[in-house]
């Protein structure tokens, strides 16, 4: 069994410049504290892990009816409009079920992300 000297705790907002380091390191987007919690094991006071809880927006679910014209571009331009530079998050993700998504997603400019999706839906204790 290992000998675990780390200290685990959820970092405070006024902490997040300590995730900067790593996150400018590995090229990774950092986000807001608005929008995220963060989980870090540390030892002598230096983070040796880090795991975030974030906002992702999603742009999903789609539903065209059969036969429908709808120009689903202009849908998800609509949507992309209510950006702005001070938004807490980066951009969404859309889950596509099928190869005519993912087809039509490719022509909206969206980049095709490798790896797994996993989900857990976390039921909170009642106290």
């Amino acid at each position: 069994m290992m000998n675990d000297k780390l200290n685990y705790r959820l970092l405070r907002n006024d902490e997040w410049e300590l995730l900067e380091p790593i996150f400018r390191e590995h090229n990774w987007y950092l986000p807001s504290p608005l929008a995220a919690v963060a989980a870090v094991a540390e030892e002598n006071d230096k983070i040796k892990a880090v795991v975030l809880l974030q906002t992702v927006l999603h742009g999903e679910p789609v539903y065209v009816e059969d036969g429908s014209s709808a120009d689903l571009r202009k849908m998800y331009r609509l949507l992309e409009e209510q950006f702005t530079p001070t938004s807490i998050v980066p951009g969404y993700i859309v889950l596509a079920t099928n190869d005519k998504q993912s087809k039509a997603l490719e022509m909206f400019g969206m980049q095709k992300v490798e790896g797994q999706v996993w989900m857990k839906v976390v039921k909170p204790k009642v106290n």
